[in-house]
């Protein structure tokens, strides 16, 4: 049976497949300075693609590796204004990873303090 987190990781294998069908896997790595962006999906620095695969994805696998609760998202709006139109199956695959938090966080005890 998986777990969560399992759940999680094999999402963000999917949304790593579909970003090289789609052929939008970026070509060049961000620089140090612009992986520290602190602007929303480092729009700032570079494109929404290069945050999925240098940014968002490695986080994600960080809190899946440390089993920390999944915080709530929806990056779905940002990469339909982001992406291209042709990108599809990233598109489809984020719409299913920000359901898969949802329900995750709805079914997920969260600890009262």
């Amino acid at each position: 049976m998986k777990n969560n987190y399992d759940a999680l990781n094999e999402a963000l294998d999917l949304l790593l497949g579909a970003i090289r069908d789609d052929n939008i896997w970026p070509q060049n790595k961000p620089n140090a300075e612009a992986l520290k962006s602190t602007t929303p999906f480092a729009v700032d620095c570079m494109p929404f693609e290069s945050w999925l695969v240098y940014i968002f994805v490695p986080k994600m696998r960080a809190i899946a590796s440390a089993e920390i609760p999944i915080p709530a998202m929806s990056i779905a709006p940002a990469a339909e204004m982001y992406l291209p139109s042709t990108a599809t199956a990233v598109l489809a695959q984020i719409r299913e990873l920000d359901r898969l938090v949802l329900s995750l966080n709805e079914t997920t005890p969260r600890e009262v303090h």
